[in-house]
This record gives structure tokens, sequence and C-alpha cells, in this order.
């Protein structure tokens, strides 16, 4: 497997619409350093570089994402 995370589409765009602004011209304005570190917390399973597989568990009262690791 690649490394990365994998996260539903969903989810990605549920963080887009909470954490971007909308510009004078319709398009959503992000800070991509914040937007990637959100995705990341919400993600159901990271691959390592080295191969491994963490999953995780469910969001806690906050919205971020409980580890199993």
């Amino acid at each position: 497997m690649k490394e990365g995370l994998y996260v539903h589409v969903d989810e990605v765009k549920n963080v887009i619409d909470t954490f971007g602004s909308k510009g004078g011209t319709g398009m959503t304005i992000i800070n991509d350093g914040f937007i990637l570190s959100q995705i990341r917390e919400r993600s159901d399973i990271y691959i390592t570089h080295s191969g491994n597989m963490i999953r995780r568990k469910s969001h806690d009262k906050n919205g971020r994402v409980e580890s199993d690791a």
C-alpha cells in the first residue's frame, strides 16, 4: 500500500466547508496547512512509510479522532 491518509471524500468536503471562507468571487479560501491538519485528524486509516496501518477509532466530543495506536 502507498503511504498516506485514507479518508472519505464527504469528510474532506465537510472540513473545507467548515473551516474555509467564501471570497467575493464565490471561491472558497482555505489555509492549506490548517485544512490538511484537520483532514489528517479525521482520517479513518493512515498508512506509514514502512507500510504499517494505523486504524482510528471514533471522533471525541471535540471532533478529534481517537487512535488505536
